[in-house]
């Protein structure tokens, strides 16, 4: 199953540079900005295994009981459920929670600031952080026509206020997809932060 998805992957990249049949798969993946494969099976076993704890109860692939014939046809799951086990610390949101709204149910949050006063709340944070305290912001965005761009700014505290030192912006073309955009938006901004010699005591990004 693994060589199969590695072909399937390595032509990927190869698509993406259009280098010849002849290149070396590790210069080919590298050259592709994609991950090895195994790091990125990892990554998106990971981020189902977290989205396992937040379905509610009553969902067939919710959480399995202590006993190991829990799910015994889907032995999978447990191991899922392991891989995550040492990022749970404490008691999770609950996202069961329902309202109706027009006669349609939707999911509320427990905590009413964070969908009622996200402004307000981000705005009492801005002013908590010391001198020299770093946040960069930054986006990926991708048009209805394809085209794919990012934009990054960097803000430098100073007498409990936030200062906009630097700010920049990059079109990736239309062969990017959106999460590209965001990565390079991170990667960009790192980089500017990087090559100054502004005085940093934390970086929130």
């Amino acid at each position: 199953m693994i060589a199969t998805l590695k072909v399937a992957y390595n032509s990927v990249a190869r698509w993406i540079t259009e280098l010849p049949r002849n290149t070396r798969i590790t210069n080919l993946i590298t050259l592709a900005h994609l991950p090895p494969m195994e790091v990125y099976l990892d990554y998106m076993s990971l981020r189902y295994a977290i989205r396992l704890h937040f379905l509610p109860k009553y969902h067939a692939l919710g959480p399995p009981c202590d006993q190991p014939d829990t799910y015994a046809n889907l032995p999978g799951l447990h191991r899922l459920y392991k891989l995550n086990k040492h990022l749970v610390q404490g008691k999770l949101e609950d996202r069961t929670a329902t309202t109706t709204v027009g006669g349609v149910a939707k999911t509320t949050s427990p905590n009413p600031d964070k969908t009622t006063q996200p402004p307000q709340l981000h705005e009492k944070w801005l002013h908590t952080h010391a001198d020299h305290t770093v946040i960069i912001y930054t986006d990926g965005s991708k048009l209805a026509n394809g085209a794919v761009g990012c934009g990054w700014s960097i803000y430098h505290c100073g007498d409990q206020q936030p200062h906009r030192f630097t700010e920049g912006r990059c079109h990736l073309g239309s062969r990017a997809e959106v999460f590209d955009a965001e990565l390079h938006a991170l990667q960009e901004a790192v980089s500017a932060l990087l090559t100054t010699t502004l005085p940093r005591l934390t970086v929130f990004i």
